[in-house]
Order: structure tokens, then C-alpha cells, then sequence
């Protein structure tokens, strides 16, 4: 082999090794700023028929990340007040509670809901409460003993790549597609939750099982499914 086609060699055994660096650092595990809010639900703790005013109404609920990261969120009110934001940091993937009052000196029929603010935009349906302080008993409380969830899809769009391995000289360009669609399908036996992106002129999907203590998912929106 003669010296200029060794220096040939050299230069595409350079090549090829800088794009393997660049696809292992871009293809690797999601950091924490791809990570999002795929859940959230906030319930009022249910109230007697009669109530002594002034009367505190609390609130829990739960926020859902798929990976690391800090949340940031606040509620709204039926009547107009501003919360302050609060903060919440995920080490990893998983639910953390969260909860509120309200203290209120007469009788009132209202909502408080849940607002995520970041790293994605996100709430929860409208935790309604009946408070009576007194007077006409409340026959049909307007709360479920269940409330519902909402479950997004966990990325905007999704980054498709071939995963076997190439011969010396060869390689793929990733793709990005956007998502396309939602949809509730029965897989293995199980109602699951699907969300569908494009890619190389075809569909890829991600699913996910309905949430524990949830039997009705319903796709809600562009991204989300509502479960109760």
C-alpha cells in the first residue's frame, strides 16, 4: 500500500471514529432537561353535609415525571387568586405529592386546579368543592370518589435511529418526527395508551399502561389522555 493511500485510510478511520463519538453522546440516556410532566391530578378531601365557618378545604394531588429534573407549579382558584409558584425536585423518574388549602368564611361552591409551569405546560381537571355553612344540607356532593388523571405524551418528538451495527464505512442519519397521533389500543391483552411520531415514512409508537387504580383512559387533547 503506498504512503498516500495509508494517509487516505488514516483520514476515514478518523472520520468514521468522530461520528461514533458524536452518535454515543447524542443518543444516549435523556438528561435532565428532555425530562417532562406526563401526570398530574389534584382531589378536594370530601366535606360533611354541615360545616362551622370559616372552614379550611385541603387539597392533595401528584405530579408525574419520566425523569429527573425540577417542576415548577401552582393552583388556580375559582375565584380569581393568584398562588405563589412552587418548586419540586425530581431525583428520577416517579410521583410526588403535593397539597393546598383553602379557608373560606361562608358557604361557597368553587375549584381549585393544578398548574405546571415547567420544564412543560400541564394541569390537572377542576378539583370542585361544595361548602356549606349551614342551612340547606347538600344532598349530592359534586365530588367523585375517584378524580380523573391526566397522562401526556412523554416527548414531542421522537428521535429514531438504527441500532445494528454497520461494517466499517458505513452509517444511518437519525430522524426526528413529530408526534402524530393518540390512541387507546389492546395490547397483550391490555387496554394501553399509545402515542404515535413519524419516521423514515412510516409511524413509530411509545405505550404505556393505564395508571394504577385507572379502568378508563381517553385520549382528551393533542398530547394527553384523561384516565379515571
Amino acid at each position: 500500500m503506498t504512503e498516500e493511500n495509508m494517509r487516505n485510510l488514516y483520514v476515514k478511520l478518523f472520520a468514521i471514529s468522530l461520528f461514533t463519538v458524536f452518535a454515543l453522546m447524542t443518543s444516549g440516556a435523556p438528561n435532565a432537561s428532555a425530562s417532562r410532566v406526563i401526570g398530574v391530578s389534584l382531589r378536594a378531601e370530601r366535606l360533611g353535609i354541615f360545616n362551622r365557618c370559616p372552614t379550611t378545604v385541603d387539597f392533595r394531588g401528584s405530579i408525574t415525571m419520566n425523569g429527573p429534573g425540577t417542576v415548577s407549579y401552582t393552583f388556580d382558584r375559582s375565584d380569581g387568586a393568584t398562588a405563589p409558584i412552587y418548586t419540586l425536585f425530581f431525583a428520577s423518574a416517579g410521583t410526588q405529592e403535593v397539597s393546598t388549602s383553602w379557608t373560606l368564611g361562608r358557604s361557597y361552591r368553587g375549584y381549585q386546579k393544578l398548574r405546571v409551569l415547567a420544564p412543560n405546560i400541564a394541569e390537572s381537571p377542576e378539583s370542585r368543592f361544595n361548602l356549606n355553612c349551614g342551612g340547606i344540607p347538600v344532598i349530592d356532593p359534586p365530588l367523585s370518589p375517584v378524580s380523573s388523571v391526566d397522562v401526556y405524551c412523554p416527548i414531542e418528538s421522537a428521535r429514531t435511529e438504527m441500532v445494528s451495527s454497520l461494517p466499517d464505512g458505513w452509517w444511518q442519519t437519525p430522524q426526528v418526527g413529530r408526534l402524530l397521533s393518540l390512541g387507546i389500543q389492546n395490547i397483550g391483552g391490555r387496554p394501553t395508551m399509545v402515542c404515535r411520531y413519524s419516521a423514515y415514512d412510516t409511524q413509530v409508537s411509545v405505550m404505556r399502561l393505564f395508571p394504577d387504580g385507572r379502568s378508563d383512559c381517553r385520549v382528551s387533547g393533542g398530547n394527553r389522555f384523561t384516565c379515571r
